[in-house]
């Protein structure tokens, strides 16, 4: 059983104890009992309407904020909505993000596992979780945390997104044509997400020494060069330096492949990153 934080009991109290002494009021006085009741549900209306309006606001100031690179002022009007509003996971997960491109990546982590603690049956705070460990490349931290999610919702497009770009960087071919294949039969229409979906998948086959299935892959990737430009805009924008570390060389490979340069080095050099991680693991089992 979940407990309500302070804050909301208290917002529950001053919107249901009107409600509920109108509605006795409408036990005791017959007569009124229509206009006791029409009062209780125009209060009800009326402070659902102010509460949420006031949350919207705040919301909005803290995406302009965010619009003119102002983080520390984002992030300073969602710690304000979280205090007034605890119980609400949307908040948490926006500050998450927030905090995510500043760089603080403790308190995101925070944020994202009181997400999951408001809401332990959506994906939403397992997912930012896994970003958080992706971000830190601890691959598998992450890797735990999309499994979480992917109990929670296993055709959610994201959460295969997701399971994809872990695979891709633990360097297990299969897992990531598995995964890659399963977001785009989810629905995935996001042309910078698909962009990506089809380098991995190129890079899986290279590694696998498919090149002929590499070659397909780069031919759908090619189908995809807005969602490059799209990338590249948001990579170049101030927001876009947390993302840098991890899709700042997925972009240029992607770039290479869609204008036809260096395709052989680059199957070369994912083929031989398998080849050299074939060889650790067999040396680590020889020496165990």
């Amino acid at each position: 059983m979940t407990v309500r934080p302070v804050a909301d009991r208290l917002r529950l109290v001053l919107v249901l104890a009107p409600v509920l002494a109108l509605l006795a009021l409408a036990t005791f006085v017959p007569r009124w009992a229509m206009f006791f009741v029409g009062g209780a549900l125009a209060w009800l209306l009326a402070t659902t309407l102010v509460w949420r309006g006031r949350s919207q606001m705040s919301v909005r100031t803290a995406v302009r904020h965010l619009r003119r690179n102002e983080i520390a002022q984002a992030i300073a009007v969602m710690d304000a909505l979280v205090r007034t509003e605890p119980g609400q996971a949307e908040h948490y997960r926006f500050r998450a993000e927030l905090y995510r491109l500043s760089g603080h990546l403790d308190n995101a982590e925070r944020d994202y596992q009181q997400v999951v603690h408001i809401l332990p049956d959506r994906v939403d705070g397992y997912l930012g979780l896994a970003e958080v460990a992706i971000q830190r490349e601890e691959y598998e931290r992450a890797l735990a945390h999309a499994r979480q999610a992917a109990r929670g919702a296993p055709r959610d497009w994201r959460v295969a997104y997701t399971l994809a770009l872990i695979a891709d960087r633990l360097g297990d071919a299969k897992a990531a044509l598995e995964h890659a294949q399963a977001a785009l039969d989810a629905g995935l229409n996001d042309r910078r997400f698909a962009l990506l979906l089809h380098l991995w998948r190129a890079r899986s086959y290279a590694r696998l020494g498919d090149l002929a299935a590499a070659q397909s892959a780069v031919q759908d990737l090619r189908s995809q060069r807005q969602g490059l430009r799209e990338w590249q805009t948001v990579l170049a924008s101030p927001q876009g330096a947390c993302l840098q570390a991890i899709a700042g060389d997925d972009m240029c490979q992607a770039q290479a492949l869609i204008e036809g340069e260096a395709i052989p080095s680059l199957w070369t050099a994912w083929h031989e990153q398998t080849a050299s991680a074939g060889v650790e693991e067999s040396q680590e089992m020889g020496h165990g």
